[in-house]
């Protein structure tokens, strides 16, 4: 039997497809489940990884000088990614929009006079850039460190209704976060700022959207959360900050959050709080409030586990500080993982004290995931509750 060097054209452009692929850059879904900061914002991350897009464009510009064939297959999945700072710095058109899986509104490092010496400015061509190219098939909108609001996505959001993921961590929400949410129907992940509960409606609204999965906001003091109606029935992964002029309120924050977890604690699968309700009682009304819970970012006394059959599997704490409470067999059952939301440069050299070097069953890892050597001499305990 002969060997034959004959390979079928669909199984060509698989390994060209492959050739070209970017992990979890240019997929939406990929941010499922995401609620920790550092996954939605660290640029080293494949999520966030341009690095590693533009590395797959420089295969892809080499590979269309090999034939005629490969040259017009490739040359559709040009563009998949586009920066607005590009546009306005005349590199590329803005009908490269048009292609675009993902795009970019931040400003990155550029301060140039001729373009970017105003985010003002800046922010107003890419809104009137994309509402003069129309409609487009972008699925993620990444808006970097802009200074923006999104009272002015409200202006284009008909260009741009096929957004699934939707990352503004410092975006400025005014009283639009509600809003913004009901024009864009195909939403699935949304990391915004600022949203200030019944305060956005005139009457008594309604906090809708029905395919969002992941949600991101932060609890504003001049916010009402009381009588806010929620119709999120996809929901399952939540994120809340706290602002920072009432993040050391107990009572504001307490309040907002039992209104938040009453309404919606029944479906979650992640919460995380980034905040910093000390009440050892807290932590009993989240398992409560949130029976199928399986992973918990918070700031509260370790000393109340969740029931035997609680489905918590995955811990993440703030720093190693926050383990002196936790308590020993055989109480936190299902848990396997406990993550230190810090980074390795952080946590070298730091020994951990708590009663969690009798689980050999858990493991206990950095944010980047490595595993971290727990054992310490007991004497080490109050130098961590300082």
């Amino acid at each position: 039997m002969t060997a034959s060097s004959y390979l079928s054209v669909e199984l060509w452009q698989a390994i060209l497809r492959y050739c070209i692929g970017v992990e979890d850059f240019l997929d939406p879904s990929a941010f499922d489940g995401i609620v920790l900061r550092h996954l939605i914002t660290d640029k080293t991350t494949p999520k966030c990884n341009e690095v590693a897009y533009w590395s797959a464009e420089r295969t892809r510009h080499q590979l269309l000088c090999v034939c005629t064939s490969w040259n017009a297959y490739l040359l559709q999945f040009e563009h998949r990614f586009v920066r607005m700072q590009d546009i306005l710095h005349g590199k590329i058109r803005p009908e490269t929009l048009k292609k675009a899986v993902r795009v970019s509104l931040s400003m990155y490092t550029c301060k140039c006079e001729e373009h970017c010496f105003s985010p003002r400015a800046f922010a107003n061509f890419c809104y009137d850039t994309v509402r003069e190219v129309g409609q487009l098939n972008v699925q993620m909108v990444d808006m970097g460190y802009g200074e923006y609001d999104i009272s002015d996505f409200l202006g284009i959001s008909s260009n741009i209704q096929h957004v699934r993921t939707f990352i503004a961590l410092n975006c400025r929400a005014g009283r639009r976060y509600a809003r913004l949410l009901q024009k864009l129907p195909n939403l699935h992940h949304v990391y915004c700022n600022g949203f200030r509960g019944s305060n956005e409606f005139v009457t008594k609204g309604v906090f809708e959207s029905s395919g969002l999965t992941t949600l991101s906001f932060h609890l504003r003091g001049d916010g009402k959360y009381d009588n806010v109606s929620w119709s999120l029935p996809s929901l399952r992964h939540l994120r809340i900050r706290g602002d920072a002029d009432y993040s050391a309120s107990s009572e504001f924050i307490n309040e907002a959050i039992l209104e938040i977890l009453t309404a919606l604690g029944n479906q979650l699968l992640s919460l995380c709080l980034y905040l910093r309700p000390r009440q050892s009682e807290m932590l009993r009304t989240i398992w409560i409030l949130c029976p199928q819970l399986t992973l918990l970012r918070a700031s509260v006394p370790m000393d109340s586990p969740p029931p035997f059959f609680h489905p918590l599997h995955t811990l993440v704490v703030p720093s190693a500080a926050d383990l002196v409470d936790f308590l020993p067999l055989p109480d936190w059952t299902n848990l396997r993982r406990i993550i230190i939301d810090q980074g390795t440069s952080r946590l070298a050299g730091m020994r951990i004290h708590s009663s969690i070097t009798e689980r050999l069953d858990i493991r206990v890892e950095d944010r980047c995931g490595h595993k971290l050597d727990i054992f310490v001499p007991r004497l080490s305990l109050d130098s961590l509750r300082m």
